[in-house]
């Protein structure tokens, strides 16, 4: 299985580059082939709206896009990891999103699958303006969209926490469908609703900002759950507690 991750910052000690980090590093570690792609360190132009992709659904530019282009292609899933600026995502992966617009006149090989990590300064950034364009995105080539996380408080946070975070959401993401059904057994020991809308848990925790924390799944449940490590419930494994 291969995995694509586009990394939306030109800030390698930031805290997006964390999270690319995190998300690799949990793909790697189930064995698959990971590409980590920094747009911004690429000659990668704007979209100038020449539409000259419409005559046999390739883009006419010639720079460095071509390489995203063919990762792309052989890829089964898509992560685009993205700093909130202005409640929208960073200049640096818009341009490369503004750029698959060849993709409404061809529909070539793409993941299956594309989720989203976002990350802002405040304690309750504005993720939904960039999570909708993200879908948009998504949609248009064809993908499935498989979940996002959404981590506030950048302005005074560590990045350890969002690697660590990234990594969570990401071995969520590459579940097989035995450890989805592992974990559906523990969420009804556990008395969680699994169609509920939102689940939100009072529990102890050493991170101050899980409010503005969560991460949604395809099925849209958003889950808001912090580390409960010195709290295991009976027969939660370590594979469904990677979940949490």
């Amino acid at each position: 299985m291969k995995a694509l991750i586009l990394c939306g910052s030109g800030n390698r000690e930031g805290f997006t580059n964390a999270m690319c980090q995190g998300a690799e590093r949990a793909l790697s570690s189930d064995g698959w082939d990971v590409d980590v792609l920094r747009p911004y360190d690429m000659d990668v132009r704007h979209c100038n709206g020449c539409l000259g992709c419409r005559k046999d659904g390739r883009c006419v530019i010639d720079d460095d896009m071509g390489e995203i282009y063919s990762l792309f292609e052989g890829a089964d899933l898509l992560i685009l990891a993205t700093p909130i600026q202005f409640s929208g995502p960073s200049s640096v992966l818009k341009t490369v999103v503004d750029r698959f617009n060849p993709y409404w006149y061809r529909k070539g090989a793409h993941p299956s699958r594309c989720a989203a990590m976002m990350c802002g300064g405040s304690e309750s950034p504005r993720f939904s303006n960039t999570v909708s364009i993200l879908k948009a995105f998504s949609a248009t080539v064809g993908m499935e969209w498989a979940g996002e996380l959404c981590l506030g408080g950048t302005d005074s946070g560590d990045t350890a926490y969002y690697e660590r975070k990234a990594g969570e959401f990401t071995a969520q993401l590459i579940l097989s469908p035995e450890a989805e059904a592992n974990f559906s057994a523990v969420a009804d020991e556990l008395g969680l609703v699994s169609n509920a809308a939102a689940i939100f848990l009072a529990i102890p925790t050493h991170d101050s900002d899980i409010q503005s924390n969560y991460f949604s799944t395809a099925s849209g449940l958003n889950v808001m759950i912090d580390d409960i490590s010195d709290h295991k419930p009976p027969n939660l494994d370590a594979t469904t507690r990677g979940w949490y």
